[in-house]
């Protein structure tokens, strides 16, 4: 069992307005070009930036979760993916302790497609009670750690899959949820997602460490579109657009320290001159079946 961080991917919500309906990749990378126009006061950090965004891909997306939204209130995660029509089911786990997630690393990893132990690394911010409160920053720009473990399967989710056939693909929930869970009844599922995402883009850091951006728009199809009746379904207004890198780790899962504070000061320089979301924490809270959203 090689269990160790795989990678630190840096996200960044930025408001969608500024995005048209269909990303393109003239639009990805006129977004690349105001970036370096941006952080034209941090010279070092721009002259690191290379290559340009590629077509975007194109994919469509739907988390679930459990009757009584039980994955969600424990820090789990559901999604199905259908790209070039084909399927994968993945199941996240993200949490702040380290160690926590990293108990429920499987024992054998070969009973899933992949597997992945990453950190997820965001703004440091506060969203106050109240539905239409904004995200409140500090007055210095800072970094929240979360830590995710990714199980993915080729294994369908529909809208006849069970309970029963979730805990059969996914043992670790056995342990990993505190509810007990309604036996025999069917998943609920969120809105459809069309998700782009552009790559190609890198800024170069010390030691060899790259990191490889990625820009993800997100539309929401209308209520009761499923994942098997979504392939006609048009792009609507982008609803969540968002900013990220990743930078993989060492063989022995670390990173230098003098890569980890250039990411780092990237990551800031992004916070401090980019067009943020200010109303929403993170995009899988917006993708969530709408009685668990809450939790």
């Amino acid at each position: 069992m090689a269990c160790k961080l795989d990678s630190r991917e840096y996200k960044l919500l930025l408001d969608p307005k500024q995005f048209s309906r269909t990303l393109t990749t003239d639009q990805a990378n006129d977004f690349l070009y105001g970036i370096r126009d941006k952080l034209k006061l941090h010279g070092e950090l721009v002259s690191r930036l290379r290559s340009q965004f590629s077509q975007p891909e194109v994919r469509k997306i739907q988390f679930w979760d459990l009757p009584n939204c039980a994955l969600t209130a424990n820090d789990f995660a559901l999604r199905s993916r259908v790209e070039n029509e084909k399927r994968k089911t993945t199941l996240k786990l993200r949490k702040a302790d380290y160690f926590i997630v990293k108990s429920y690393y499987p024992k054998d990893e070969d009973w899933y497609d992949d597997v992945k132990f990453e950190e997820d690394i965001a703004p440091l911010e506060v969203k106050p009670k109240g539905a239409d409160s904004s995200i409140v920053f500090p007055t210095e720009h800072s970094i929240r750690s979360r830590f995710s473990l990714s199980l993915t399967t080729k294994k369908e989710i529909n809208e006849s899959t069970t309970t029963e056939d979730i805990f059969d693909w996914y043992p670790l929930l056995n342990d990993g949820l505190d509810v007990p869970v309604p036996p025999g009844r069917t998943l609920i599922g969120g809105r459809v997602i069309n998700e782009s995402v552009a790559k190609g883009a890198e800024i170069d850091f010390s030691d060899g460490v790259e990191g490889k951006l990625a820009l993800t728009i997100w539309s929401f199809t209308k209520p009761g579109v499923t994942l098997g009746n979504a392939q006609d379904e048009q792009n609507g207004a982008p609803e969540i657009a968002e900013i990220s890198f990743t930078c993989k780790t060492t063989d022995d899962g670390d990173m230098s320290a003098k890569a980890a504070r250039e990411a780092y000061d990237f990551f800031i320089a992004l916070q401090t001159h980019l067009n943020v979301n200010m109303s929403d924490a993170s995009k899988t809270s917006l993708a969530l079946p709408d009685r668990c959203a809450h939790y």
